[in-house]
């Protein structure tokens, strides 16, 4: 009885170690499909959008991503609505940390302040963004902010996430303007070598003004796999909807103070050229990062790990060679509110390396490693789902031997 016990916690064990690697050797083995060898960014800086960074584990993690990628480029947010709850009290401790961090490793950071206010002085709101009663109290906790924080690393700075949406930014052009303008304009008072950026432009909006503008003759839908072509896109551009979007991009367009501008890049890659040429033609002159790319679309397409890899790979050679200044991977952990996107990240659910994961590290650090000893300190949570069930089923067989003996006799 012992012995078939110890040959099960030793063919587990066995069966954990294989797990263990196999991701690794997984993903090692499906990118020599891809062809990467001397693949290198030459043309812009990679960066990464919003990854863990909450507590101090979290942090960790980032961090021995981030060198085993070669990355020292994070975009970030600061929440009014948490720093100052109640008003005129700052708790800044948990980004006291974040910053703390960013400048002991000499990491960059493209620093979005969300458009979301304390209740205090929220007029109108949606989940994602306000308007503001009192503007001159915004002031006050951005000079609070740029003065505690003018001395660490902040790279660039923005205002607002995706603001053509209503409901990433809920008040109208004239407000978004008055908002992000106060936020340059201390800036750089406070931080005078900051880059200003204006917030970004989702890939939807950049879709609808192509083909407005005629830089394309469809419209693809990015819920679904709909195509748009002919009366159907006719009508669309002529409807109200797209006008009033169109206007309300124009006005930020003319009216905002920006060093830079900023695009969101999803799915489409063969598109995102056509995209920047737009931009440099109604922005003639203003430099482009991207602070958001990923995919693919699993409204689109059948997801696997390999397609992923392969989008990637696509992706970042499609943004070496439009004349961008920075990109931001959106994201290295999986999660995010749009469904579509939900598996757009270099390590999974179960804390598993993906293809992709070696897919940057390629291009960010020339080379892709197999190294058993920081995959394994990343996949306890793997480990622990896969022993927890092994151990069960031992322990009940062992537990029906024990009670089939005492049968017996």
């Amino acid at each position: 009885m012992r012995k078939r016990i110890a040959v099960l916690i030793g063919l587990g064990l066995v069966f954990l170690s294989f797990f263990t690697c196999f991701g690794t050797l997984y993903a090692i083995g499906s990118n020599k499909k891809l062809d990467l060898e001397g693949v290198s960014i030459d043309n812009f800086r990679m960066g990464l959008s919003y990854p863990p960074l909450k507590n101090e584990q979290q942090r960790k993690f980032s961090k021995n991503h981030m060198e085993k990628l070669n990355i020292d480029l994070v975009r970030t947010g600061v929440s009014w609505s948490y720093i100052e709850a109640n008003e005129g009290h700052f708790t800044w401790s948990g980004f006291d940390k974040r910053m703390q961090f960013f400048n002991e490793n000499n990491i960059d950071i493209l620093l979005t302040i969300s458009s979301d206010g304390p209740e205090w002085n929220v007029d109108q709101k949606t989940p994602e963004s306000s308007t503001y009663k009192n503007v001159t109290a915004f002031e006050v906790f951005l000079q609070a902010l740029f003065t505690r924080y003018a001395d660490y690393n902040i790279h660039k700075i923005q205002f607002g996430n995706e603001w053509p949406n209503e409901y990433q930014f809920i008040g109208t052009a004239e407000q978004y303007v008055n908002y992000s303008n106060t936020v340059y304009e201390i800036a750089n008072e406070t931080i005078p070598d900051t880059t200003f950026v204006l917030g970004g432009i989702a890939t939807a909006n950049l879709r609808i003004a192509a083909a407005y503008y005629n830089y394309t003759d469809f419209y693809r839908i990015g819920t679904n796999a709909t195509i748009l072509t002919g009366a159907e896109l006719e009508g669309l551009m002529a409807s109200e909807f797209v006008k009033e979007g169109v206007a309300r991009v124009n006005y930020v367009l003319a009216n905002a103070s920006y060093d830079e501008l900023d695009l969101h890049f999803y799915d489409d890659y063969e598109n995102w050229g056509t995209y920047v040429t737009m931009m440099n033609d109604l922005v003639p002159g203003v430099p482009i990062i991207v602070s958001e790319f990923g995919g693919p679309n699993l409204s689109w397409e059948k997801y696997t790990r390999d397609s992923q890899a392969r989008h990637l790979k696509e992706s970042i050679e499609t943004l070496d060679g439009i004349g961008i200044e920075e990109a931001y991977y959106f994201k290295l952990t999986q999660g995010g509110a749009i469904p579509q996107h939900r598996k757009s990240c270099l390590v999974g659910s179960t804390v598993t390396i993906k293809p992709a994961y070696y897919v940057m590290q390629a291009f960010t650090a020339s080379n892709a490693q197999v190294n058993f000893i920081f995959y394994t300190e990343y996949s306890f949570v793997f480990m622990g789902i896969i022993s927890l069930i092994y151990f069960v089923f031992v322990g009940i067989f062992g537990l029906i031997k024990v009670i089939q003996k005492r049968k017996s006799k």
